[in-house]
């Protein structure tokens, strides 16, 4: 947060914009294509363990070999939301025995707005994607209870 200047920076409670038109951006080249790389580099690193913000990295990381000013301000949106989440993750009980047991798997139909792959695949709003967090059972240790 320090070496990006971000120490002070204001919260956003999704990680990126919906219709974030990325792949299309036609603004300036950046100087320090380094910096994006290593902070791109960063997030790929912790999106192993936080999944809800890996679609956002898997775009970043399609722009390595020439990003934009779009790109950065982007990225720098993933550390915004990272500064104010920093206790999510998935909740496991102690006394959960971690076993599948539901019988013969059926399908079922899901509805669109129900597609928990959604917060994988494609940039949301804020809404949807707190509604697809809760479903996943991601908690914020860190939230007033």
């Amino acid at each position: 947060m320090k070496d990006l200047g971000l120490l002070g920076a204001r919260l956003v409670l999704f990680p990126m914009e919906q219709n974030h038109g990325l792949g299309t951006s036609t603004s300036a080249l950046l100087q320090d294509v380094e910096r994006y790389r290593r902070l791109v580099g960063r997030l790929i690193y912790l999106s192993f363990t936080l999944l809800d913000f890996s679609f956002a990295v898997h775009v970043f990381s399609q722009f390595l070999h020439e990003p934009r000013q779009d790109h950065w301000v982007a990225a720098l949106r993933v550390v915004k939301y990272l500064k104010g989440s920093p206790g999510q993750g998935i909740l496991l009980r102690t006394n959960c025995d971690l076993n599948l047991t539901e019988g013969t798997i059926q399908t079922s139909h899901v509805s669109t707005n129900e597609q928990l792959a959604d917060i994988f695949t494609k940039s949301l709003g804020r809404k949807q994607f707190e509604f697809l967090l809760r479903k996943l059972g991601i908690h914020d240790l860190h939230a007033p209870t």
